[in-house]
């Protein structure tokens, strides 16, 4: 396995002794994301040849070039609108073998080669048949089984498609707590980091723990597209605060569901 060096990604990877790869380090701005994009394609290709690989699949944008060159297979999954993310769906469909997405991007069509299912990718690891919210999370939040809490989530925003792109300020978040005033608990988890004054509001549990910590929220506020889907597919009311609102079908259909 290759894996990018992003958010809780490598610290998840290791806790579940899973071997990978890191292709290159994370790349900045314009120069420093074609540095990146060059360098992992450079690696992957080399990985490749020497692995020889009968398919080579992922959310990566360098699967389908690498797997064109290697003459192998690839099968490249995404549940984001290409409008959303143009760059994504430029450098990562026109090679790819099979693009596959939820059915609800079915509009897209990309022809023979798109491959769609009545589900999310959140599902993957969220069905009921695959997780089962744990209690015990109570405890490690430092709560006991009948408190009340809600998480609010905020993150870097730092991705191509994040460009100009507004998410929960930290005004926002005050005017929560203030409203709140106290009436519930509130965990904040931020990308970011808290500034002066929300630093008493931390979140602290091992970040394979979140799942079961959203599952028994009163509700969740966040910026996060993920975290917004995986709360609502846990049937925590979901609150999405961010420039993207209206232009992402899944979560649109999310909305749709009454979830």
């Amino acid at each position: 396995m290759v894996a990018r060096n992003k958010d809780i990604t490598l610290d998840l990877l290791r806790l579940y002794n899973i071997p990978f790869t890191v292709l290159a380090p994370i790349g900045y701005g314009t120069f420093g994301s074609f540095r990146e994009l060059v360098q992992r394609e450079i690696k992957l290709f080399f990985i490749g040849r020497k692995f020889k690989p009968d398919i080579i699949t992922g959310t990566s944008v360098n699967a389908a070039r690498v797997a064109k060159l290697l003459r192998v297979k690839s099968v490249i999954l995404n549940e984001d609108d290409a409008s959303v993310v143009p760059l994504f769906r430029w450098l990562a469909y026109p090679l790819a073998t099979a693009v596959v997405t939820p059915e609800s991007l079915e509009y897209e069509d990309y022809g023979t080669c798109h491959i769609t299912y009545p589900s999310y990718q959140k599902l993957f690891y969220l069905h009921p048949n695959r997780f089962t919210p744990d209690r015990s999370i109570f405890r490690e939040l430092g709560l006991s089984d009948d408190d009340s809490y809600a998480i609010i989530r905020t993150s870097a925003l730092t991705a191509h498609h994040d460009r100009n792109i507004r998410g929960i300020s930290d005004e926002l978040i005050r005017a929560v707590l203030k409203l709140l005033n106290g009436k519930i608990r509130i965990f904040l988890s931020s990308e970011k980091g808290l500034e002066s004054g929300l630093g008493t509001y931390p979140m602290r549990i091992s970040p394979e723990r979140m799942h079961h910590a959203l599952a028994f929220a009163e509700f969740f506020i966040g910026d996060s597209q993920s975290m917004t889907m995986e709360a609502a597919l846990l049937g925590t009311p979901a609150f999405r605060i961010n420039s993207f609102a209206g232009r992402i079908t899944v979560i649109k259909e999310l909305e749709d569901y009454g979830l």
